[in-house]
């Protein structure tokens, strides 16, 4: 660890007996937002991780003095306008050379300064709002086949069942790729691929057979080798309305495109930004809708007001002013990206604290969105109060905020609204009466266990029945 007199300065826990700051971090991955809700209260805007410094938490950057936290909107403002000091940290698997590990993870969000920008502005023509709206037909067919799936009367995971819809669609949508056709599934693929980035030991880089190192760098093949053929399909067969096919043919002011590298990252990493962060917001929200049947209500009296039972059009899903309200507040309330992480890659000052190259920043969109001063009551749900308020984009940032703001934010609201109407009006949804609702957050923040969710006829009854909610997601929310 390098020692540093200025990060020595700034207040933050003490490193737990014995083991350290790496006790500190145990203690942070278990639980990160209990660990960030202890450091604001107790420490302020600007706490260090572990008092003293520490050595790498979760960036790869060399030399690093220690990991600090910076809280609230100032600080938020500083990190989001100064792209080019706090920067994008790539994965410690970057470091492998030219291989399909690298392809996969070098996207949009390990780029920094020119190369970002580059990136982002061919990137743009496939977002634009008139693109996205000749998405919502697939959207509407694939939650159509869903809905016919389930039955009244059933009981089901409905977060998982979220988490399949949005990989379909992203599938769709960003590749082409029809998986309830048949297609090749390179969504679970990529799904898999995820979840085996983030075993720690993969780190250890021991390539023997059966490793969780060899798996991972397996996997980064198979899936590297499955991007490939698609490109090699997508040139050969032209625009055929998804992103991908946009992004190969798209080229910048001075007529450059995208490399076939280039096209396998952002393609993997606009999947991995897009699938499960809706599915979780689209799960919390039906959440939060179970626990408050007078919000529930208002929100059908609109669905049958302007909809009257119709598959909303891309007009009318823009009419749905209550449901855009329930939206933002549970991205407010229940945020599906907790913490995000900067590096300082040149000297800076943060509230009067100097803080030196190296140092791993983390900011919370989710401390940001709990602060009483900024809304009041912040752990009731309360959707009427963006009726009143009107936050800056560095008190509310769901999507992040500036130039590295999230470019599928348009994307996923009008994917979320889609679904959303389509469900509440075929069917009830009523969480058990011996329901346990724990939080989970690894990158994202998802129910721990699912959300079980009785599936029952559109009868227009919304009290809540049976035992109180159990589980810790009420440290977060009034239910």
């Amino acid at each position: 660890m390098i020692k540093d007199s200025a990060i020595m300065k700034i207040p933050g826990p003490k490193p737990v007996p014995v083991i350290g700051w790496r006790g500190n971090m145990l203690q942070f991955l278990r639980d990160p937002l209990t660990y960030l809700n202890n450091a604001h209260r107790t420490y302020g805007s600007v706490v260090a991780f572990a008092r003293g410094g520490n050595s790498n938490l979760l960036s790869s950057v060399d030399h690093c003095p220690g990991t600090i936290f910076a809280f609230g909107s100032a600080n938020n403002q500083a990190i989001l306008t100064q792209p080019d000091v706090y920067q994008s940290s790539p994965m410690s698997s970057t470091k492998l050379g030219h291989t399909p590990t690298t392809r996969l993870l070098s996207g949009i969000f390990s780029m920094n300064g020119d190369k970002h920008r580059q990136q982002r502005r061919l990137m743009m023509p496939a977002f634009h709002k008139k693109r996205i709206e000749t998405y919502r037909d697939d959207m509407a067919a694939m939650t159509d086949r869903m809905l016919e799936s389930w039955q009244a009367g059933s009981q089901r995971d409905v977060h998982a069942d979220m988490m399949e819809l949005t990989l379909q669609i992203a599938c769709k949508t960003l590749f082409g790729v029809n998986v309830a056709a048949g297609d090749q599934n390179i969504g679970a693929m990529i799904e898999k691929w995820i979840k085996s980035n983030l075993n720690p030991l993969i780190t250890a880089k021991v390539d023997l057979p059966g490793t969780p190192y060899r798996k991972f760098t397996t996997l980064s093949t198979q899936l590297d080798n499955a991007f490939h053929e698609i490109l090699e399909r997508k040139r050969k067969g032209g625009d055929d309305g998804d992103v991908l096919s946009m992004l190969i043919q798209t080229r910048d002011e001075n007529g450059e495109q995208m490399t076939e590298d280039e096209l396998v990252g952002q393609a993997n990493i606009l999947f991995f930004a897009g699938h499960e962060t809706t599915a979780n917001a689209l799960t919390w929200t039906i959440f939060l809708l179970n626990r408050h049947p007078d919000i529930y209500e208002r929100v059908m009296q609109e669905l049958d007001s302007v909809l009257g039972g119709a598959t909303p059009t891309v007009e009318q899903i823009g009419q749905l002013e209550l449901l855009d309200r329930v939206i933002k507040e549970s991205l407010r309330i229940l945020s599906p990206v907790p913490f995000l992480l900067r590096v300082a890659m040149e000297e800076t000052e943060l509230n009067g604290y100097r803080i030196p190259v190296g140092t791993e920043v983390i900011y919370s969109p989710y401390i940001t969105h709990h602060m009483p001063e900024i809304y009041p009551e912040p752990e009731r749900f309360s959707p009427d109060r963006w009726l009143t308020i009107n936050p800056s984009a560095y008190e509310y940032l769901p999507f992040g905020a500036g130039i590295r703001m999230c470019i599928g934010a348009t994307f996923a609201s009008m994917e979320a609204k889609l679904v959303l109407a389509m469900m509440l009006q075929r069917y009830h949804l009523a969480l058990p009466p011996d329901a346990k609702v724990d939080r989970s957050v690894m990158i994202t923040m998802s129910p721990k266990n699912g959300l079980p969710v009785l599936i029952q006829p559109q009868k227009r009854q919304y009290a809540v029945h049976g035992a109180a909610l159990q589980g810790n997601i009420r440290e977060l929310v009034h239910v």
